[in-house]
């Protein structure tokens, strides 16, 4: 079997989920490729739309809201008579020939433009081919009903519903989780997560908001800094926002530890009493997999609300509406070692199985059936 996984350099969450299914590919011996669907557009049109997607999502967050807002209701800019759709489609050809070229068995989309790209591609050239949608998000984003793949991977099953009353056959949905990578489903323990890290407090709160440091970060800083309690360290990953990183690290605050960008984000969570974080998709799941209680700060808004209402309907975390209340929050739970254990137990229960193992294990078992009735 060969798999083409298509991504879209809109953030790193996407990436990181097609990351943790060729992870789970080469461990078991399955060929597997991945490709940024954009790029069958032009490299240009994907670098382009990539740093915008950053600098909105990054400085502009409401008008990142406004527009999934203007999606959601809208759903029809998407059909195949309007400007972004008939835009993705002329990648269309050029992705049939990277599929032919290839000669892949199953296409993974883990955004909704290569399954709307996809669904175009094979209304034109029908192919003997699975097809599947992976979400990432805790809801059904905005047009994902106009897709028409094999397989919907869905981040839980009470999401089965919303999912369906989009428009897509609840026979084609596949509760499995969001795909994390398996050092998050295979974390250190706390104390060697601490010594790797060279953490000596005996109480660790993490703070960070997603790869791109987005949100308030530096008045959340000085403001849980102003309130720490004794003996309790405030990690701060930057990710790729070095100008943040640069101001933090200029102000020297007390109790507080500046990261850049780091490839241990598994550590710091398994070494994490407290992870503070805007609800991203991919960075709730890799806590949640963890097990590491988490306070979210609704910083952009679109579907990564839809997350933090999801996930605090769930009572699986805690929700702030400003830097202020969310440090206030802070303080007082990072004490309160009874509560985090309660829901450091409901996560490690609820999100215990290695969701890309349960999406390659259905993909190969249909695969068989599917080249069956060929």
């Amino acid at each position: 079997m060969k798999i083409l996984l298509l991504t879209c350099n809109t953030g790193e969450g996407h990436n990181s989920a097609s990351a943790a299914i060729q992870d789970v590919c080469a461990q078991r011996g399955i060929s597997c490729d991945t490709a940024d669907a954009l790029s069958f557009l032009s490299e240009k049109v994907s670098r382009v739309i990539s740093r915008w997607h950053v600098r909105i999502y990054r400085h502009m967050p409401k008008l990142f809201c406004s527009g999934y807002g203007f999606a959601e209701n809208h759903p029809s800019i998407f059909n195949e008579r309007r400007l972004i759709c008939r835009y993705l489609s002329t990648g269309v050809n050029g992705l049939r020939a990277h599929l032919m070229k290839g000669q892949y068995d199953a296409v993974l989309c883990v955004h909704v433009f290569p399954a709307l790209m996809m669904t175009e591609l094979i209304r034109r050239y029908p192919l003997n081919i699975q097809t599947a949608f992976v979400s990432t998000d805790y809801t059904c984003s905005p047009i994902t009903g106009d897709t028409d793949l094999n397989l919907y991977f869905v981040p839980h099953g009470d999401l089965l519903d919303e999912f369906e009353s989009n428009g897509l056959p609840r026979d084609r949905l596949i509760p499995t989780g969001i795909p994390v990578r398996r050092a998050f489903c295979q974390p250190p323990e706390k104390a060697a997560a601490r010594a790797e890290l060279g953490l000596t407090q005996s109480r660790q709160i993490v703070l960070m908001c997603g790869s791109m440091g987005c949100g308030p970060m530096g008045l959340l800083s000085e403001e849980i800094s102003a309130a720490l309690p004794p003996d309790t360290g405030l990690n701060v990953i930057c990710g790729t926002n070095a100008k943040l990183a640069r101001t933090l690290t200029e102000k020297a605050l007390p109790g507080v530890q500046v990261i850049h960008y780091t490839q241990k984000m598994a550590a710091w969570l398994a070494a994490a009493d407290l992870f503070l974080t805007k609800p991203g998709g991919l960075s709730i799941s890799e806590a949640a997999t963890v097990g590491v209680p988490m306070l979210f700060l609704d910083t952009v808004g679109g579907c990564e609300a839809r997350n933090l209402k999801f996930f605090t309907d769930h009572g699986w975390a805690q929700a702030a509406d400003s830097a202020k209340s969310m440090a206030e929050y802070c303080c007082g739970l990072i004490q309160d070692s009874s509560r985090l254990e309660e829901r450091r137990t409901a996560l490690r229960q609820t999100f215990c199985q290695n969701s890309a193992s349960a999406i390659l294990d259905t993909l190969c078992a249909r695969n068989e059936h599917f080249r069956e009735d060929l």
